[in-house]
């Protein structure tokens, strides 16, 4: 979808590493308007499928119908990976306990973490059956919305452990809105960074003030030598219909 976006990753030849976390976080508490970074989500999403990964796709704020048209739109169809099975949707706005806004548990002690955990270990062991030569790959989206309905913060990052458990041997991807001034957001993004191997996040200007520029995406990728150390790579991107252009800081004419 995003040629550009995979050489930034060195991904035009190749997947995330197998047992790679890569988290798309989208940051609010920067100047807006800019559009959200699930585009970034989407693109890898469409990478390990051209790759032959077998994935698995949790979305709690879209539908399916939203994803086919949206990725469409960019030239990439889902409908052949779903019908073949190599993709797998789950729809979370038709979870019960999400669908009913219920907070935290319900009266019976199964609360919406629960859900989620066995409608993906589900999914995950049916994927796994079906292209058991296939690497399997975890997408969520949006982790942080269930922060909204009340739930603990230590219970989403223990559902983010938990996940990570099942697709050990693949990828796990996590897109999260968490970029608000508030504690909850602030532990989950500061867990998420640590956590993960590779860090995408996009985000307003600095300055706020921009002609040509939307946003900016910023790449942290943990080091295989040093685990510890991560090193950092910063672009400037201007959505327009069918596709996002990327520029180098400073190198757009529309940055005031």
């Amino acid at each position: 979808m995003l040629a550009q976006l995979s050489k930034y990753l060195e991904l035009e030849d190749s997947t995330p590493p197998a047992g790679s976390c890569i988290v798309v976080s989208d940051r609010e508490d920067l100047p807006v308007p800019r559009p959200q970074g699930s585009f970034v989500q989407q693109h890898l999403l469409s990478v390990c499928l051209r790759r032959k990964l077998s994935c698995v796709m949790l979305s709690l704020s879209e539908n399916l119908s939203h994803y086919k048209a949206v990725m469409a739109k960019c030239g990439f169809g889902l409908q052949s990976y779903l019908t073949s099975g190599q993709l797998s949707f789950v729809e979370g706005l038709k979870m019960s306990r999400f669908a009913s806004n219920s907070n935290a548990v319900d009266g019976q002690g199964k609360s919406l973490l629960r859900e989620i955990y066995e409608e993906l270990r589900t999914a995950v062991r049916k994927i796994r059956q079906s292209h058991p030569d296939q690497l399997p790959c975890l997408f969520l989206e949006d982790l942080a919305l269930v922060l909204d309905l009340g739930f603990p913060v230590n219970e989403v990052l223990q559902l983010i452990i938990s996940l990570k458990s099942l697709v050990k041997d693949g990828i796990l991807v996590i897109y999260a809105t968490c970029g608000k001034d508030d504690g909850v957001d602030v532990i989950l993004r500061n867990f998420l960074f640590h956590y993960a191997n590779w860090f995408l996040e996009t985000s307003g200007l600095s300055s706020g003030l921009s002609s040509e520029i939307d946003g900016q995406l910023s790449i942290d990728i943990r080091e295989s030598e040093e685990p510890s150390r991560k090193h950092r790579k910063i672009y400037h991107f201007k959505t327009q219909d069918r596709r996002i252009q990327f520029f180098a800081p400073g190198t757009s004419s529309g940055i005031l």
